[in-house]
């Protein structure tokens, strides 16, 4: 399996037409590992925007998209199986395009997954998306309230959603946000104080 996911991360680097539908092929594939499919999804990283957004992430948000670029129908079915991967790949972009910035919304309040929160967390500091600093406070806080994060966390989860909250807020927060954070939590476990 590790063989395989270098092999696929090298496909990035290429730059060629096979090599990028070979990705593209490989990323909507149903049936492979996940470790593949994360080898697969860094290597996307080193490809253009444009194609990244209209061949990758388009296509798995947006119905006409999907239909252009012959999207196979039990793929767009099971779409939200690549939404922690599409909310990753939107943070590496530097385009803040209202489809991509609403997608990230979704992530929090509409679509269920933790993996996909952590994703979009991270997306939504990447891209400096000062609109959500109000909830990425009051995750970092440990109020997950309005968040779908469609199971019961663990503790360690439970830190994780706040280490990337506080994480997310160096580039989001401000004086207030830190002044807030001191306030409402006097007790920080030391990993979260670190963060």
């Amino acid at each position: 399996e590790m063989i395989r996911a270098l092999a696929v991360y090298a496909l990035g680097d290429l730059h060629t037409k096979e090599g990028i539908e070979t990705l593209i092929r490989l990323f909507q594939e149903p049936k492979v590992d996940p470790a593949t499919r994360w080898a697969v999804t860094d290597a996307l990283t080193r490809l253009s925007p444009t194609t990244i957004i209209f061949r990758i992430i388009m296509p798995m948000v947006d119905k006409d998209m999907a239909a252009l670029t012959n999207m196979p129908a039990d793929i767009w079915e099971r779409r939200e199986e690549w939404y922690a991967a599409i909310a990753y790949l939107i943070g590496t972009l530097e385009e803040q395009d209202p489809l991509l910035t609403d997608f990230l919304a979704k992530c929090l309040y509409e679509i269920s997954g933790y993996w996909v929160t952590v994703h979009a967390i991270q997306s939504i500091g990447a891209l400096y998306l000062r609109q959500h600093k109000t909830v990425l406070e009051n995750i970092a806080l440990g109020n997950f309230e309005g968040l779908k994060l469609g199971k019961r966390l663990s503790q360690d989860e439970h830190k994780h959603l706040q280490v990337k909250a506080i994480e997310a807020l160096a580039n989001v927060g401000d004086q207030e946000s830190l002044q807030r954070l001191r306030t409402q939590q006097t007790d920080w476990n030391p990993e979260l104080e670190r963060a």
